[in-house]
């Protein structure tokens, strides 16, 4: 028999690999047409603009170790696989008039759950008139997109519908749900590390698509001093006033710091079942580390909350100008109850920071615009 030559194929680039992600219609169901086929990916709407792409392919195969009368390697099938995606998208700012970040609705695959706010416009002061009291002028609301803990996320709309294209190849993955860690450290650019789980049917085609043009994304903003705040610690929670915020009234502080990082951590599985797998979050312990630079007298006073368990807001504004939000760019972080572990120092330059473990904490009684207990324990708010 001939022997099939490959050899004089032209090669295959890595440098040309793109994702394409949506929100699933059903749990591992793609989006539907009128007529009930499937709607295809389209780069222009579908593709995100990411960093280190990668999928893993986990054949969680099984061992046959079946008697002979002679030494040699185990049989070994394949078993019930599925797939993890991971990769980083930079946190920049939105030209959507909703304000929310081109990449937001990963979060909802990841168990958060999306609140978008319109903009309202500022009530006028009522003067006083007689023995009526003065009623005060209420500012102006931006528009935002909070994105906050769902333990209650299942059914449609938590779960992405994706598309790995790597130069003519492209790898399909459903139901997939995942996790997220953020990395705000000095002089990086800000961004979120997504890990997502997802089952796989070895849909592969060969495809080759038109590449996007991104034209509604905006540059990311380096974490630096003149567009990221301190470290915000008991803080008041915040509101959404057009002229910016102020934290420190609340008796907080606000400390310099080489920035942080948190780890949404997910407990993210792959559930095989006899009737149709799925992944599942089973669990949530939002977590991250921080670098401070203290006085002698406040990182005294921070080594004994520790050792007191001494819960306290965080807060962290990345995209600002002057102190003030700037539409379309500012990104919010706040966690009512966070609590320092771990304390050690650590040398930046000669300089004596302060390093710290944060564990976020869940508060019984959520915030005002609910009722529900738990899922607190952080917010994300694009501006």
């Amino acid at each position: 028999m001939a022997i099939t030559d490959n050899t004089g194929v032209l090669p295959r680039y890595k440098r040309k690999t793109m994702l394409m992600a949506r929100l699933e219609s059903d749990y591992g169901a793609s989006p539907k047409k009128a007529d009930g086929t499937e709607e295809p990916f389209v780069p222009s709407t579908h593709a995100i603009q990411v960093e280190d792409l990668s999928l893993d392919y986990n054949a969680n195969n099984q061992s046959f170790n079946a008697l002979r009368p002679y030494m040699g390697a185990k049989i070994e099938v394949a078993g019930n696989d599925y797939v993890t995606i991971s990769f980083k998208v930079a946190q920049c700012g939105s030209t959507a008039p909703s304000r929310d970040p081109h990449f937001g609705f990963l979060f909802q695959a990841c168990g958060m759950k999306r609140t978008p706010v319109a903009a309202a416009a500022a009530v006028a002061a009522v003067p006083a008139s007689g023995s009526t009291p003065a009623v005060a002028a209420v500012p102006a609301k931006l528009a935002h997109v909070k994105y906050s803990p769902d333990s209650n996320a299942v059914g449609s709309k938590t779960s992405l519908d994706m598309a790995y294209s790597i130069d003519g190849v492209m790898y399909r993955a459903r139901g997939a749900r995942g996790t997220w860690d953020l990395d705000m450290t000095e002089s990086g650019i800000p961004a979120f590390k997504f890990t997502f789980t997802c089952l796989f049917d070895a849909d592969i085609t060969t495809q080759n698509f038109v590449a996007p043009e991104f034209p509604d994304y905006k540059l990311p903003n380096v974490v630096q001093s003149r567009n990221t705040s301190g470290i915000l610690l008991g803080i008041d929670a915040p509101t959404m006033a057009s002229t910016g915020f102020d934290f420190v009234s609340g008796g907080g502080r606000r400390i310099a710091s080489k920035g942080f990082t948190i780890n949404f951590g997910n407990s993210v599985n792959f559930d095989g079942r006899l009737g149709g797998d799925r992944v599942l979050i089973s669990d949530r312990e939002v977590s991250g580390n921080v670098k401070l630079e203290l006085s002698a007298d406040l990182e005294r006073d921070m080594f004994n909350q520790v050792r007191a368990n001494k819960l306290r807001s965080f807060g962290f504004l990345h995209g600002i100008k002057d102190g003030a939000v700037v539409a379309g760019e500012t990104c919010l972080i706040y966690a009512p109850a966070m609590r320092f572990l771990n304390p050690k120092a650590e040398d930046v330059n000669g300089v004596a920071y302060a390093s710290y473990d944060m564990r976020f904490q869940t508060l019984d009684k959520n915030d005002v615009d609910t009722d529900n207990f738990g899922d607190n324990d952080l917010q994300l708010i694009f501006m």
